[in-house]
């Protein structure tokens, strides 16, 4: 979420969230939006937050009735107007507007009179002849998908460099009045309108396909379906790809959309990177928006929740509930909140191959804010260092590319410099207000040893599978494995004390029976143990760096072993 939308002040470690008051009647969004309207149309606001809540659940209600699927997505395209324009206005760069009154008729007014003949129009000229005898062997409904991503593109506002998506520009609002504030649409942001404008033309199996960093357009293969453009070898025959999340106004831009997910890595040239080994591609499952129920298996959703609910929590988010499944222990009780973050990983372990990140990370950064201050929460520092281990470890098992890995590189970056200054060092105090600012430099002091030795070998834990990945990759890529970096592992495994990290080089390397326990609580550690990374090999050089009092690592102990 924007820092736009949240205050900076903190209490007892939780965001607070304000409320903007800048009257919306005097931005530019309304005066657009309210320019061809009849005065005296009250009776079409949304005054309040209970008003929105109500409107929005009525549509959600309307789904379950017999009503058509072009009117369900017509709906859809409704509510994706009102989310932009609600976004628009929080996240303003020169004011933060209020929200209320929402101009319901006038958002509506957006998708009839512009979303609509812009779909009906690209219906129309894919049927024309010049077109119909382009892209030979395609089916109607790629050569559909083509025309509606193409006018979803022609008619955002797009950058002159067009190469670049936009940050959160997801909505048909972006789309359609993305010019207020000079927005265009993102890969999300795409795919979605694209699906949306494919429902509503009638094409009722198109599926919204979500990855962890990108998006794109599936369908179900009618029978006698033969398009020479699928996937021939997919073992999936029965659902087809289309890539829609491709800016830009080029022919060759064009071109590109409506194409099956796998002449994107037929452009690559390279062997190792397939759907299957991909990151953008989660390892060829991805996640299905095919059916009501499908946000209880979309982990994206779910970690989106718990953090919604960890800096503006309800009071559904405040109980407590047991968790022993989720856990492998018996009575274990954590709030709702939390729950969200464990179900999140659950779905990823079960339904997704164990292949998605974000579940891992999104639950660290909860454990490491909890605990980063209350020292009675000490333990949760050390269940972080895990969920960072785990995530790392969930990356390591795809096939690096630059392009495919960018934001996962970032991510991994990230996850060690908060480990360093969140973690590892204390925070440091600004002139006796009470306000954190950067990590004062002092190396954080653990309350009980245990937790410290648990922590360190979860550090080593993390490295490990980033050294592993390289090792794998026989290229060296990682960059906080650069002995340069002010995140690299000697630097932060020397913030702990050398009788620690003694302790700890010697724990890795001992086999012992795991008790079953999945996560790290008061009264129950578990330690990293047995590198997978040969440079992390017992009795190898970079253990023996690790191990001096004052560790000190040189390029050769960073060295790629031979395959």
């Amino acid at each position: 979420m924007s820092d736009q939308k949240k205050s900076k002040e903190k209490k007892s470690g939780r965001v607070v969230y304000d409320n903007p008051l800048v009257d919306p009647l005097t931005s530019l969004h309304w005066k657009r939006l309210e320019s061809d309207l009849p005065e005296n149309n009250d009776g079409d606001m949304i005054h309040t937050h209970e008003e929105l809540i109500h409107a929005f659940q009525s549509d959600v209600n309307s789904f379950k009735s017999n009503d058509t699927k072009e009117n369900h997505y017509l709906k859809l395209a409704v509510w994706s107007c009102v989310i932009g324009y609600c976004e628009a206005l929080a996240t303003h760069k020169d004011a933060r507007y209020s929200l209320f009154p929402v101009p319901l008729r006038s958002l509506r007014r957006l998708v009839d009179q512009d979303f609509l003949p812009l779909l009906n129009e690209a219906s129309a000229a894919m049927n024309n002849s010049k077109n119909a005898r382009t892209q030979q062997g395609e089916s109607s409904h790629r050569k559909t998908v083509r025309a509606v991503a193409n006018a979803i593109w022609k008619r955002a506002q797009n950058r002159s460099s067009s190469i670049q998506d936009e940050l959160h520009a997801n909505s048909l609002y972006s789309c359609l009045r993305g010019d207020v504030d000079n927005k265009s649409l993102d890969c999300f942001g795409a795919a979605l309108l694209v699906v949306i404008g494919m429902n509503i033309l009638g094409f009722s199996n198109s599926c919204l396909t979500l990855s962890e960093d990108h998006a794109y357009e599936s369908h179900i293969l009618e029978d006698g379906d033969n398009d020479e453009n699928n996937d021939q070898s997919s073992s999936s025959k029965k659902r087809a790809t289309c890539e829609v999340a491709i800016p830009g106004n080029t022919k060759a831009a064009q071109s590109k959309r409506g194409k099956d997910i796998s002449f994107t890595f037929e452009q690559l040239k390279r062997d190792n990177i397939s759907a299957a080994t991909s990151w953008l591609y989660m390892a060829n499952n991805p996640v299905l928006c095919d059916s009501p129920d499908y946000m209880t298996r979309f982990p994206f959703a779910l970690i989106e929740l718990g953090e919604c609910e960890e800096h503006l929590c309800s009071e559904k988010g405040l109980e407590w509930v047991d968790v022993s499944e989720l856990m492998n222990s018996n009575g274990a009780l954590v709030l709702r909140n939390e729950k969200l973050f464990l179900e999140a990983i659950h779905v990823s372990r079960s339904v997704y191959g164990d292949a998605q990140v974000y579940p891992y990370l999104y639950a660290g950064h909860y454990h490491k804010d909890a605990g980063r201050d209350d020292q009675s929460q000490e333990y949760r520092l050390v269940e972080s260092l895990r969920l960072y281990a785990e995530a790392a470890r969930v990356a390591s098992g795809y096939r690096y590319d630059t392009k495919d890995c960018m934001q996962l590189m970032k991510h991994m970056t990230t996850v060690a410099s908060l480990i360093s200054k969140d973690i590892l060092l204390l925070p440091q105090k600004n002139g006796g207000n009470g306000k954190e600012s950067s990590s004062s430099g002092i190396s954080r002091t653990w309350q009980r040893r245990d937790n410290a030795i648990a922590a360190a070998t979860w550090l080593i834990g993390f490295f490990d599978s980033l050294l592993l990945w390289e090792e794998q990759e026989q290229s060296t890529f990682v960059e906080v494995l650069s002995i340069q970096h002010k995140d690299f592992v000697s630097k932060l495994f020397q913030l702990f004390s050398v009788d620690i990290r003694a302790e700890v080089i010697a724990k890795i390397h001992i086999e012992e029976m795991s008790d079953g326990a999945s996560a790290i609580t008061e009264h129950q550690l578990i330690f990293f143990r047995q590198p997978r990374s040969k440079r992390l090999a017992k009795g190898s050089l970079l253990v023996a760096a690790l191990s001096r009092g004052k560790v000190v690592v040189r390029e050769l102990e960073m060295a790629l072993p031979s395959s």
